[in-house]
């Protein structure tokens, strides 16, 4: 008989990890609180185009292209467009630099010799010392923010950029973004379908408010602070620990413009912190994915560690708010046609230098002896491509004990 596992939280962290532990050859049950699986993704068909609830693609690698031709599932490439990406200094540019700037960067870059990220290293700190002090405000933070919406004096250099450095990872990293034809719901759907088929077991709408000690494997795929609660009695001093890991507030809205107001043409613009623009960024959707629709769309990230008030902004406002960034782009005043808002007062963790020491302190221990593991995008992989090589990766320590 197969060895039992039990997953709770079907998001991708549990359907990715679920989907690796049935290849192992393990009997599969998944626990979800929620009436469906998928987590923060999800996709809107709206009577104006697709609108994603969260990511809108993933970037390719060799795991990401077996596992979607392993489920079945087909995906577009990004468009010729999706190349231009622009960072906003004065007005949106593909290079925020000047000349001399840039020739500073490289004679900077150049000079340092030790460019790995050390150990207690911020992204502020590591990009002042290897890059200099304007390509870190005008290239490393904005990129940055557009993903992990944290404080680049906090974040962690270590965390964040030593994947990098590492050379069996680079081989295996692809350089642009995939997604399914019918959206990113498409892929967690997909998933799903293929694990029940292949005899994994859903209970859905179904709170477990505890975890103890079993005569099988337990695996906690829900955020840090879900599995704080489920932990509590546990008695090894690893709630505290997880009640200690931040989370990031942000709000996603995607707006549906007339098809031939495109005002740039490109996957997007990342706005740095001293330009006066409230958002984080925004995609141009339909010039990175070509699908059908008579309009264009655009998705705003709005909040993050420095904006947390907006998650409590009515939709009125938060429009309000994109409204007046479009004007200082010279996007012109253009009514949308329509827009859908999603809220995630607990989005994404905060991957701090203190998350870094948590994750360096072999927390996990006590509770591993005991046949009970976490996994989830707050242990060092926050990419959907990365959780998918992490859940791969994760199913080989389970199976050797570690």
């Amino acid at each position: 008989m197969n060895q039992k596992v039990t997953i709770y939280g079907a998001g991708f962290s549990g359907l990715t990890s679920a989907y690796y532990f049935l290849k192992s050859g393990y009997a599969i049950e998944v626990v979800e609180s929620l009436e469906r699986a998928g987590g923060l993704i999800e996709t809107t068909k709206t009577q104006w185009g697709l609108a994603e609830s969260a990511a809108n693609g993933l970037i390719v690698s060799d795991k990401v292209l077996e596992v979607f031709k392993d489920i079945g599932l087909e995906f577009l490439k990004p468009s010729a467009h999706s190349k231009k990406r622009y960072i906003f200094r004065d007005g949106p540019g593909r290079w925020p630099m000047g000349l001399f700037e840039t020739a500073k960067l490289a004679f900077h870059f150049l000079k340092c010799k030790n460019r790995k990220p050390h150990l207690g290293e911020s992204i502020h700190v590591w990009g002042n010392r290897v890059l200099g002090a304007m390509p870190t405000k005008y290239l490393l933070e904005p990129a940055l923010q557009g993903i992990y919406a944290g404080d680049p004096q906090r974040l962690s250099a270590s965390l964040i950029l030593s994947r990098f450095f590492n050379k069996k990872a680079g081989k295996k990293s692809g350089k642009f973004v995939i997604a399914p034809k019918e959206g990113m719901g498409a892929l967690t759907h997909s998933l799903k379908n293929y694990l029940e088929k292949n005899g994994v077991k859903f209970r859905f709408q179904e709170n477990c408010t505890e975890v103890v000690k079993n005569d099988h494997l337990q695996i906690l795929c829900v955020p840090a602070y879900v599995a704080r609660q489920m932990l509590s009695g546990h008695g090894s001093g690893i709630s505290g620990v997880l009640s200690e890991i931040e989370y990031v507030p942000l709000v996603s809205a995607t707006l549906f413009y007339p098809k031939y107001t495109t005002p740039l043409e490109g996957f997007g613009c990342l706005f740095p912190r001293d330009q006066k623009i409230r958002a984080l960024g925004v995609l141009f959707n339909d010039q990175i994915f070509e699908r059908e629709s008579d309009f264009h769309s655009e998705t705003w990230i709005m909040g993050g560690v420095g904006d947390p008030q907006v998650i409590s902004y009515s939709d009125n406002e938060v429009i309000d708010a994109i409204d007046k960034d479009r004007a200082q782009l010279s996007f012109g005043k253009v009514k949308s046609s329509g827009y859908k808002m999603t809220r995630w007062p607990l989005a994404i963790p905060h991957y701090t230098l203190d998350l870094e020491k948590i994750l360096n302190s072999n927390f996990q221990k006590n509770i591993n002896d005991d046949g009970i593991y976490l996994f989830g995008n707050y242990l060092g992989s926050l990419g959907l491509s990365q959780i998918i090589e992490a859940a791969s990766n994760f199913t080989l320590l389970v199976q050797n004990g570690k």
